[in-house]
């Protein structure tokens, strides 16, 4: 599997792609990120960082 960054260089902004898609296919239909976080597991502050670090 493929990660958008490596977890050496950002630990805490290291995510599989896969997980990263599904992410932004919540976000795409208006999920907040306390709603992501609940789904996807993790915080809501990692999902924000990851979604910030792709803009």
């Amino acid at each position: 599997m493929y990660q958008l960054r490596p977890d050496f260089v950002m630990p805490y902004m290291g995510e599989l792609a896969e997980m990263a898609n599904r992410e932004l296919y919540l976000r795409k239909h208006g999920l907040a990120f306390g709603g992501i976080a609940h789904v996807l597991g993790c915080s809501e502050m990692h999902w924000y960082r990851l979604y910030q670090s792709l803009g």
